[in-house]
């Protein structure tokens, strides 16, 4: 059964049932394979006009073998090839959605623990130890030489 929190879809394939989903590892691999980045993939799959079946069935293979690594290359275009292309394209682009979204997610999350917390007002010096010096008095002034 397909878990949406870790990015995994079902998808049904001659009565058996596979998980799709897009792991951190998947998302490199298929960074590599397409030689794109993931906002390029993104953009790409957007772009009716640019993406091809190929890269959809690269998509898929990448997705299958994230959860199921037994099945080789040639038995995941076979399986591919038994979808209509409708539920082919559905299927691995919302895999692809929801294991682009988790690492987004992830990423957003990592960068805010490490950054620093913002300063806030109380946090600027205040008082007689403050770096931020007062008003100078006429004693204080530089003897401009009378």
């Amino acid at each position: 059964m397909a878990n949406p929190h870790k990015g995994e879809v079902n998808v049904e394939i001659g009565g058996r049932k596979y998980l799709l989903s897009f792991s951190a590892n998947a998302l490199a691999e298929l960074e590599q394979a397409l030689g794109m980045n993931l906002a390029e993939i993104g953009a790409l799959m957007r772009d009716q006009a640019r993406i091809r079946v190929a890269h959809w069935r690269t998509m898929f293979v990448l997705a299958l073998q994230d959860n199921h690594e037994e099945i080789e290359e040639k038995a995941a275009h076979a399986l591919f090839k038994k979808l209509s292309i409708a539920e082919a394209i559905g299927k691995t682009g919302n895999a692809y959605e929801i294991g682009f979204n988790g690492m987004a997610e992830l990423a957003a999350q990592k960068m805010e623990a490490a950054s620093p917390p913002s300063p806030g007002p109380s946090s600027e010096p205040t008082g007689p130890a403050s770096s931020t010096p007062g008003p100078i008095s006429e004693d204080q002034k530089p003897n401009s030489g009378s």
